[in-house]
């Protein structure tokens, strides 16, 4: 595990975006990278949509890692996001864009397995420790891929922040995520996260053994695992 501190937001975002980067244009094969929606990646969107306009991305693949679904929608929260801040502001083909949802979460190891493994995931870390979708509560086993799990197994202000994502008559009583295997079988990963607020997380994650009930400690011992923080986030390590 390597820890990363920047001193504010924007210099963790520009550090996430330059790693991002470098992992797109290793030239002369495909990238597969597995990107995160939510608040934390905002600024390293707006600061790769700019570095990003006039590159090709021929050989670049995204992936999503979870996936909440809306009734009568097309894309769930997560692709919606991800829309939102980042594939409609760049040149991507649609077919470089795997999108990972209920139909197809079964097979999508397999999937990933297929496409030559996934070289990067990016992604955030809960105020409960989760990371992708499994919140506390939900995982019951180090040794789990991609899952299907029900609301209802999550703790109770995780139920209620899915139910605030979308009016409640919208909302699955499921969603779909990686779990740590899947996580555990990807080449590099990269935890982001800042602000006062997760340094308590940001420092049971760092220095707690492996716990379910603090779901991230199930991936401390990838072979290519960084902590991306800002100094606040890192204030109690």
């Amino acid at each position: 595990m390597k820890i990363v501190v920047k001193d504010d937001y924007r210099k963790m975002s520009s550090t996430a975006a330059d790693i991002l980067m470098s992992a797109m244009f290793d030239k002369g094969r495909r990238h597969n990278i597995c990107i995160t929606a939510g608040k934390t990646p905002t600024m390293m969107y707006e600061i790769l949509v700019d570095r990003l306009r006039d590159k090709d991305l021929s050989n670049v693949h995204f992936y999503n890692f979870d996936e909440i679904p809306v009734k009568g929608r097309e894309f769930g929260i997560t692709m919606t996001n991800l829309n939102r801040m980042f594939y409609d502001k760049i040149n991507i083909h649609k077919e470089n864009i795997h999108i990972y949802d209920v139909s197809n979460y079964e097979n999508y190891d397999e999937k990933i397995k297929d496409d030559g493994g996934l070289d990067l995931i990016i992604m955030g870390i809960g105020l409960d420790g989760h990371f992708c979708g499994n919140l506390r509560g939900t995982l019951k086993s180090f040794d789990v891929g991609s899952h299907l799990v029900y609301v209802k197994d999550c703790e109770e202000e995780a139920r209620e922040r899915i139910a605030n994502m979308s009016s409640p008559e919208l909302m699955e009583p499921y969603y779909v995520t990686f779990g740590p295997r899947t996580v555990m079988d990807t080449k590099k990963v990269i935890v982001i996260a800042n602000g006062k607020n997760k340094a308590d997380i940001v420092s049971k994650a760092v220095n707690s053994p492996k716990d379910l009930k603090i779901p991230i400690t199930s991936i401390n011992d990838h072979r290519d695992l960084t902590f991306l923080l800002d100094k606040e986030a890192a204030s109690k390590l």
